[in-house]
Formats: structure tokens, C-alpha cells, sequence
């Protein structure tokens, strides 16, 4: 880098690791089942064959009497996928909810990792909100849940849905500031933007800052890789983390034996001095339906409505 421009090494360097990440997301994206004529999808077999026949048929006449689209997904595991990314690809894949009132919901339980998440269409989210969705996970999911009552706490989930989209489920007081269980998906997207921009570019210093202030640097990045779990899950984080440790390493010892990475560090040497120790990274970055016995979805659209939880 020189007077804030980026060289054409380092276009490829960019380049070559937003490849790495891409090709890393798209071979970790989990297929989404196909809808099959069915509201409530079991993968992981946890729930009472009477329970599921029950909630077939009630949720078919809810949707008979009311047009919103219900429906459930458990799974036993993301396979290395987000949590919020596959929920959300799931409802947009089945279309949940009539396409002119986007009245579509979704609940989505993995068992590895133990997240559950519900996904509202655009149409419900003025009444089915995320601090409503973020109670109902806490108080009428994760306590059944956690006692290995998977039957009641799906039908919980389900009666306290139709509840608070009838107005008649109301957020607790205790509940109004505490979603300490979920951020929405708008709050996680501003603070992987943060995270990015921070990890990234003091990840790019210590790649080419000389050595060695880049190993010190690389080593003292460690502990706040460990950040991205909170947004990506245990699973994801941890991949992410032992990513960096293992690559980050063998990309300083390439770029030291290459003449472009020698000239590379060299110019960060002499750009540091006379810039007075201040990068310029910083300065880049911020430039930088029908209800028939057979279901299915009726052309809703989603924009990452709902809340998600642990238990």
C-alpha cells in the first residue's frame, strides 16, 4: 500500500480470500428440505407421531379461518451453517404465507447447538414482533426444552404465535430490554459489519507488518476471533478461529518468501514511519394458499423478522 492506494498484490491477496471465504460458505450451506404437502417437518424424530397428526390439523384450520402460513422444522444439526441464514433461506425456499399479505412463520429447532429460531414474514411483524418472539422462546419454549419436552414446548411455541398474532399475547414487563437469547438479524449484521472492518484490518497489518510486531500482533488477534461466536454460533465461531491460527501462519511465511511480500513489507516498513505509526487501513475501510389437506407455501416473502434462542 502506498499513499492509501492499494498495489496490484494486494487486489489478489483480497481477491484470493474473498474467494476462500466464499467457497467456505457456499460447501457449508445445508440443503433445505422439500415442503412435501406438510406443516410440521421432524428430521430429527423427537415428536409424537399423535402430536404431529394434531398439529397438522389445527394449524390447517387456523389457516383456513385466518390465511397465516405456520410452519416447523427440527433438525439435528445446521451442519455448519447459521442459524439465521438457513432459517431465513428455509422460509423464503417454501414461501410461506399468501404473496399479498407475507403472513408466513416459521420455527426452526436444531438439536446440536440447541438454537431454535422464529422466522416472521414482513406482513406480521408489526403485531408478531422480535421482543414478542424473543418472550415466547424464553418463557414458553426453553423451559420445556430444557427438560427434554419437545412435544409441549412446539405446541407452546405454536399457541403463543397465534396469540400474539390475535393481539391476546402481550410482552411482560421483565421482557421489554432482556433478549439477551437472540439479536435480531439486523443488529447481527451491524455488528459482523464492525467486526469485519476491525478483525480485518488488523488482520491485514499483521500479515505484512514486519516482524516482529506481525507475529506479536497475529498472537494478540487470537483471543478476539473468539468474538464472531456470538454471532455465527459455537460451531462457526470455532471453524473461524481455527482458521485464522492455522492460516493466517503459513500466509505470513509465504508472503516473507516471495519477492512481491518482501517488497510488500518493505513498503509497510517505510509507509509506518513515515505516516508515524498511524495505518491508513482505517481510513480505507470507512470508504469503504390454499387449505387443502396437501400444504404449500403461498408466495410469502421474509426480510429476517423473528428472534432466535438457546437452551
Amino acid at each position: 500500500m502506498k499513499n492509501g492506494k492499494l498495489f496490484k498484490g494486494d487486489y489478489l491477496f483480497f481477491l484470493a480470500f474473498a474467494f476462500l471465504l466464499f467457497v467456505q460458505q457456499a460447501t457449508a450451506q445445508l440443503n433445505v428440505p422439500p415442503l412435501q404437502g406438510k406443516r410440521i417437518h421432524d428430521h430429527a424424530q423427537i415428536l409424537n407421531e399423535v402430536i404431529i397428526g394434531n398439529l397438522e390439523h389445527e394449524l390447517r384450520l387456523y389457516q383456513d379461518t385466518s390465511s397465516n402460513q405456520i410452519a416447523v422444522l427440527i433438525i439435528p444439526s445446521l451442519n455448519g451453517d447459521v442459524l439465521e441464514d438457513y432459517s431465513l433461506r428455509v422460509a423464503t425456499t417454501w414461501e410461506l404465507g399468501q404473496k399479498s399479505k407475507d403472513n408466513g412463520v416459521l420455527f426452526l429447532i436444531v438439536l446440536d447447538g440447541r438454537q431454535l429460531r422464529i422466522e416472521v414474514g414482513r406482513g406480521l411483524q408489526a403485531v408478531l414482533t422480535d421482543a414478542l418472539c424473543s418472550q415466547i422462546i424464553r418463557n414458553e419454549m426453553v423451559p420445556e426444552l430444557r427438560n427434554g419436552n419437545y412435544d409441549v414446548a412446539v405446541v407452546n411455541g405454536i399457541h403463543a404465535v397465534i396469540k400474539a398474532i390475535g393481539n391476546e399475547y402481550t410482552l411482560s414487563d421483565g421482557d421489554v430490554t432482556d433478549d439477551s437469547n437472540g439479536l435480531s438479524l439486523k443488529v447481527q449484521i451491524l455488528l459482523g459489519v464492525i467486526l469485519v472492518i476491525i478483525l480485518g484490518t488488523m488482520t491485514y497489518l499483521a500479515l505484512f507488518a514486519e516482524n516482529p510486531r506481525g507475529w506479536g500482533l497475529y498472537f494478540f488477534l487470537i483471543p478476539f476471533y473468539g468474538f464472531p461466536m456470538i454471532l455465527l454460533g459455537l460451531e462457526s465461531g470455532l471453524k473461524l478461529l481455527v482458521g485464522y491460527v492455522v492460516i493466517i501462519p503459513l500466509a505470513k511465511v509465504i508472503i516473507a518468501n516471495t519477492t512481491w511480500g518482501k517488497a510488500k513489507i518493505k513498503r509497510m516498513r517505510g509507509w509506518s514511519q513515515n505516516s508515524g505509526g498511524h495505518s491508513s487501513s482505517s481510513r480505507d475501510s470507512s470508504r469503504r394458499s390454499s387449505g387443502g389437506g396437501s400444504f404449500s407455501g403461498g408466495g410469502g416473502s421474509f426480510d429476517g423478522g423473528g428472534s432466535s434462542g438457546r437452551w
